[in-house]
């Protein structure tokens, strides 16, 4: 199709997300904060965007 190349359908994730994803909290922290609190910025635009600020 639209002279890209067809790859094999993944039958295996697809029934993995059939039968629904494991309960989770959510309390990861960021990299991007991280670094943010190892630099000791005070917002996040400091480390994203260290050349703009």
């Amino acid at each position: 199709r639209n002279g890209l190349a067809e790859y094999p359908e993944p039958v295996e994730f697809l029934d993995a997300i059939d039968s629904g994803m494991p309960d989770a909290a959510g309390g990861a922290l960021g990299f991007d904060r991280l670094v943010m609190l190892l630099a000791g910025a005070e917002s996040l635009a400091e480390v994203s965007y260290p050349l703009d600020s």
